[in-house]
């Protein structure tokens, strides 16, 4: 059994991953989208991004389209 003391330093070992992990796919996602948000800045067209994790996409999609379109009504 493992001592309380050596779970805790896992835990913190996972969080600093998962921030790893999320800063890495933040620049990722930031680098392929260059392109697209450069030429809507070009044609004056105002643009923004909304990266969705989730297991179940159309879900997730769909919640955030509804939110969204509730924060506009």
């Amino acid at each position: 059994m493992l001592e309380p003391s050596c779970v805790y330093l896992m835990e913190l070992g996972v969080q600093e991953d998962v921030a790893a992990y999320r800063k890495n796919m933040e620049w990722q996602t930031s680098e392929l989208l260059f392109p697209h948000k450069k030429m809507c800045a070009l044609k004056k067209v105002q643009v923004g991004v909304v990266v969705l994790e989730s297991d179940n996409v159309a879900n997730a999609v769909a919640e955030e389209f509804l939110s969204l379109l509730e924060a506009i009504l």
